[in-house]
């Protein structure tokens, strides 16, 4: 365009250039400020979600921390299950290697010292074999409260009977088997010493006559 450089014109012209700068600017100021909104947005976003990585992985640690806590309290329940569960047959399993013992030693000192010195028990025999009986019995209720024991299981609550289960009765059979058996070895013992008590007599009243 052509302009007369009036002083009006000018004044006009200004106005129209200032008129556009104005405009410009304020369209540069909005730009901007559409920029820093998304800028925050975007810190805002990222913000959020450190703060939610964060408070998952707390989440996570406590969860783990809870379970290496209930692991421990297993393995120790464990334990003392296992102790429980072996305890009672491992008792009567020593009890009857007690009687066992007693047992082999009153048979060697009868064949060894009765027998030979002229001694002689009538119902050995019978006794003997009622031994074998009896520790039969034994193994058979020691064996049976071994199978029908328990299994251990960290999901359930302990009880007072950890190890043993409702199987008092099993338990029962094992103390009177091992009673049984006890009663049977004394009553051989009884007789062999009798006998033994005997053949000694009968050997110091040869001696002195």
């Amino acid at each position: 365009k052509t302009y007369a450089f009036g002083w009006s014109n000018i004044r006009h012209l200004v106005g129209q250039v200032l008129g556009e700068t104005t405009a410009t600017t304020s369209a540069g100021h909005g730009d901007q400020s559409l920029e820093n909104r998304d800028k925050n947005t975007t810190k805002l976003a990222s913000r959020e979600a450190q703060l939610r990585l964060k408070l998952q992985q707390e989440k996570d640690k406590k969860a783990s921390r809870e379970g290496e806590v209930k692991t421990k309290m297993c393995e120790e329940r464990q334990k003392i299950f296992d102790t429980r569960k072996e305890l009672r047959p491992r008792v009567a399993t020593e009890m009857l290697r007690l009687f066992d013992t007693v047992l082999k030693r009153t048979e060697d000192f009868y064949t060894t010292k009765v027998v030979p010195a002229g001694g002689s028990v009538a119902n050995y025999d019978t006794l003997v074999a009622d031994t074998t009986t009896k520790r039969a019995a034994v193994e058979t209720a020691v064996t049976a409260l071994k199978d029908a024991a328990p299994t251990f299981d960290c999901t359930k609550p302990p009880t007072q009977d950890s190890g043993l289960g409702n199987n008092k009765q099993l338990l029962e059979n094992v103390k009177t088997a091992i009673k049984n058996y006890r009663e049977s070895v004394r009553a051989l013992v009884k007789a062999i010493r009798a006998e033994a008590v005997r053949v000694l007599k009968n050997t110091e009243g040869n001696s002195s006559g």
